[in-house]
């Protein structure tokens, strides 16, 4: 072989091993971006796209009940210093929150982040819980809603389906204080005759009046068991049923949260959640603070018992009296 060839080959072999290093290098590299992303680690440390940050103001802002604050120089100020670079952090977002809360007065608004100090959220914000349902006698259905998250209603609507000979239905909302008002008004829905007010919500642009439809399903009593941790969509419901049935409906348990503005739940891919404050609502013309005229006060039963079989005992008591 000639010496030119030796050195042709030898030239080879150099580029050939520093193309296999090369891909190497981009192949690690490679894992190591995917690795990064599925681990999050940008958003752990507090950091957030630009794009991202934007959405979530522009959906604060599309929600929020308070819009007037908007307009104050302290909240234009604040939110400006949001867009100097390319990426901000979750800290920032959060103080421009805090500022128009602050500015609104608002104690209904939270705002939640994971970073690396924090950790993960200890729930999901919008994922829903099973539907808990036992028969307590051969007339009477138990019904447990944990959340008003989506789906909620037609889960409780199938179910109401195949119960529908039932006379008395025992409707636990204990420790529910957390979903959509829509979910809730579909499920007042279903247990009201035709024509009945069941709320009018106010935002900060509209308001909606929503009313019953023919399609019901009929149950002799409705027993609501309540307690300091329900608020918001199960304050609806009750008073929406107390109001419309009268002494068909009876609530029992401790006072609720008195939560006259309701929220929209907000989850973001940076493990942003935010609930904001969205509207205002009652049941003809009464709020949360008007429920608790109506409530059977029963301090046997509290959050700590929902899950206790001796607490039904005691709702069966109540029942049989």
């Amino acid at each position: 072989m000639s010496l030119k060839n030796k050195n042709d080959e030898k030239k080879h072999k150099v580029f050939i091993k520093k193309y296999r290093y090369k891909s190497k290098v981009l192949v690690v590299l490679i894992f190591v971006i995917f690795l990064l992303s599925k681990l999050s680690v940008f958003n752990c440390l507090g950091f957030i796209g630009m794009n991202e940050a934007k959405l979530i103001i522009k959906e604060f802002e599309k929600c929020y009940l308070y819009n007037d604050v908007f307009k104050d120089e302290k909240y234009i100020e604040t939110k400006n210093k949001l867009f100097i670079k390319g990426f901000t952090t979750k800290a920032k977002i959060y103080d421009l929150i805090s500022e128009a809360k602050e500015l609104a007065k608002d104690n209904t608004t939270e705002f939640r982040y994971v970073n690396f100090l924090q950790g993960k959220f200890s729930h999901s914000f919008s994922k829903g819980s099973p539907i808990k349902r036992k028969h307590l006698n051969i007339d009477t259905i138990y019904i447990r809603l944990d959340n008003f998250h989506e789906g909620t209603a037609h889960k409780f609507s199938k179910i109401l389906e195949k119960e529908d000979a039932m006379n008395s239905l025992v409707l636990d909302l204990r420790g529910n204080n957390m979903g959509s008002y829509i979910e809730a008004i579909q499920i007042a829905d279903d247990l009201l005759p035709e024509g009945n007010i069941i709320a009018q919500i106010e935002c900060s642009n509209s308001k909606h009046l929503y009313c019953s439809n023919p399609f019901h399903y009929n149950f002799d009593k409705v027993y609501i068991l309540v307690d300091n941790e329900s608020g918001y969509c199960t304050e609806i419901i009750a008073l929406a049923l107390k109001e419309n049935l009268k002494d068909k409906v009876m609530i029992i348990g401790n006072e609720t949260m008195k939560m006259k503005v309701g929220f929209v739940l907000k989850e973001y891919n940076s493990k942003i959640a935010i609930n904001i404050a969205h509207l205002n609502w009652n049941v003809k013309g009464k709020s949360a603070a008007d429920l608790s005229k109506h409530i059977y006060n029963y301090n046997d039963i509290e959050s700590k018992d929902k899950n206790d079989n001796v607490s039904l005992e005691k709702i069966m008591e109540i029942i049989k009296q």
